[in-house]
């Protein structure tokens, strides 16, 4: 096994235990609150983070290096909970996503992860309100 993979694998061992644990005892854990920002929040800037090389040269090929954002924005328009805006200026919060392709390590083979990153910003404190980072399914292909 690759020392990656190991590593991913301690850390996976570890983060489950943190979160079994406190099952272990039948003991119920509340959920954690929301921050409020996200609640009342009426309008949103959409932020483009980017994308790193071996993403951008991946959507390159597919013909479009911004489809992660525009996705994104398509979605966020189609759910309807915020009122998008053109400017920060404009908004209660800033959503910030951004799309990488780490690479990965699995013994004789070795593959890009894609994953979709998310921040959240209050705009008037420039409060971190959350952040996201998750596994995607991409299919670079036009």
């Amino acid at each position: 096994m690759g020392k990656v993979v190991e590593k991913r694998a301690r850390y996976a061992s570890l983060a489950l235990a943190l979160l079994l644990a406190p099952f272990s005892g039948g003991q119920q854990v509340e959920a954690a609150p929301i921050p409020a920002q996200i609640v009342t929040a009426k309008k949103v800037f959409i932020s483009n983070g980017g994308v790193d090389g071996a993403a951008l040269a991946a959507f390159k090929r597919a013909g479009d290096s911004n489809e992660p954002y525009n996705r994104f924005y398509a979605a966020m328009k189609s759910w309807g909970r915020y009122e998008l805006v053109a400017s920060p200026a404009d908004a209660d919060l800033v959503f910030e996503i951004r799309f990488t392709a780490p690479i990965a390590d699995f013994g004789k083979t070795t593959i890009y992860e894609p994953q979709l990153g998310l921040s959240i910003f209050e705009t008037k404190t420039h409060f971190h309100c959350g952040r996201s980072q998750s596994l995607c399914k991409v299919r670079f292909e036009k």
